[in-house]
């Protein structure tokens, strides 16, 4: 089987999910680092773990790799062949310029330190999704799922909660692992609210982290900034999966509290979220051919007012920047990370502290509704587009070479174990 990069120059980067399959934030920000890497002339080699675990995932009985190169499922390897495989690249005059590391969940990190150790030279970028660097529980929840609100791992903090014990192990041997590439590593954070946290919790790396958001905003969008007429309600929406941490739960409450005074209509945009007689529902489903879904459907509706009741702190959120770039006032809480520090930056909508500020200020429709119209009649607006950061592009040109010719042929054969695995994987096990 012939497994070769469509560009002279390519990366390898790696998580636990297939982003060609998977629909949530990292696999969207892997797809767009595909894109945008190939619009440089630049290869994208991916892995993504293969793996079976048992005992509550304690014990891992087998770790392969899924490879997809440049958009291309290619089929499922051992850390072995992998790395056959891109010395083989290398011999033909093909050059490795960086790894880049979204998530270590679900591995086997032994298998991949085999593969950095290979290519010793090469830089490594560790991206920081969530806070699994931190805290074994990596939204930064306790077993009820409540944000905790610690900033940093310590029994004076932490001694109470049932993760504490375990996360001290464990995070002493994610550093010990990490550490031991520092010399050669960077930290990309998506927004200076991550930032502030990964700090708190390991302050060693603080002038190894370089914040580049997953976006940059392109021309200004100057529609749904109409005065609002006198007696239509407030479009209120939802953006995002059904889920309690995001605000869910608040979300059915304040409609509950809040529909019997007809000033408002409720939109929820999404792709599986129930169906509910007391909101309106949006099938928003996005894809690589369409990835500005969720922009196009929040423009078309009109809405006034979007909320964002993230229990935990957002590394970033695609959906909140989805809602500025419609022209929506933004609504959300103290604990929301990037959400609350983007709304207060941008001048984007309120920040309060707790749901019963939310209800109250629904219930105070006159309020409410001059926040809103002040918002429209300001300078205030969000981009007519948003774009893939080229930001990301910076981490790699500098080592960049001229296309060369390459000088042979490789072709690389599978194990015939990697077919039975591949098969049972398909087929049998939980895809994350």
């Amino acid at each position: 089987m012939k497994v070769q990069p469509q560009y002279t120059n390519y990366i390898v980067s790696f998580s636990f999910k297939n982003y060609l399959k998977a629909k949530s934030g990292m696999p969207k920000v892997i797809l767009s680092h595909q894109t945008l890497i190939n619009r440089h002339n630049t290869s994208y080699v991916y892995l993504y773990s293969v793996k079976k675990s048992i005992q509550n995932d304690t014990k891992m009985l087998f770790c392969y790799f899924g490879m997809v190169v440049d958009g291309k499922y290619i089929g499922v390897f051992s850390i072995k062949q992998i790395i056959k495989i891109l010395s083989g690249w290398n011999r033909m005059g093909y050059n490795l310029l960086n790894f880049h590391i979204h998530h270590l969940l679900f591995t086997d990190r032994n298998k991949i330190g085999s593969l950095l150790n290979e290519f010793s030279d090469i830089p490594i970028y560790f991206f920081l999704h969530d806070f699994y660097l931190c805290c074994q529980s990596y939204n930064l929840t306790n077993p009820n799922g409540v944000f905790c609100g610690s900033h940093c791992l310590n029994k004076e903090n932490c001694g109470n909660c049932p993760y504490y014990e375990n996360s001290v192990s464990f995070i002493k041997e994610l550093h010990d692992f990490v550490s031991g590439y520092l010399s050669r590593a960077e930290f990309i954070s998506p927004s200076e609210a991550t930032k502030d946290i990964y700090c708190s919790f390991w302050k060693e790396i603080a002038d190894k982290i370089r914040v580049i958001p997953h976006q940059s905003f392109v021309g200004e969008y100057r529609e749904n900034k109409e005065v609002l007429s006198e007696n239509s309600p407030l479009k209120v929406g939802y953006l995002g999966a059904a889920n309690d941490l995001k605000g869910w739960d608040v979300w059915k409450k304040l409609i509950s509290q809040t529909k019997e005074t007809k000033a408002y209509e409720f939109y929820v945009f999404n792709k599986n979220s129930a169906e509910e007689s007391d909101m309106h529902q949006v099938p928003v489903v996005f894809s690589p051919q369409n990835q500005n879904a969720m922009v196009d459907a929040v423009r078309k509706a009109k809405i006034d007012i979007a909320v964002f009741w993230s229990k935990v702190p957002e590394t970033y959120s695609y959906t909140c920047m989805e809602a500025f770039s419609s022209n929506a006032f933004l609504i959300t809480n103290e604990i929301s990370g990037n959400i609350r520090q983007f709304v207060e930056k941008n001048h984007a909508g309120l920040v309060l502290k707790d749901e019963n500020d939310l209800i109250e200020l629904f219930n105070n429709f006159v309020l409410l509704r001059k926040e809103v119209q002040d918002y429209k009649e300001s300078d205030i607006c969000g981009p007519m587009s948003l774009a893939d950061n080229e930001e990301i592009y910076e981490l790699f040109k500098e080592y960049k070479t001229e296309e060369k010719t390459i000088t042979q042929e490789y072709r690389t054969f599978r194990n015939p174990w990697t077919y039975v695995i591949e098969f049972s994987y398909n087929h049998f096990v939980k895809k994350y």
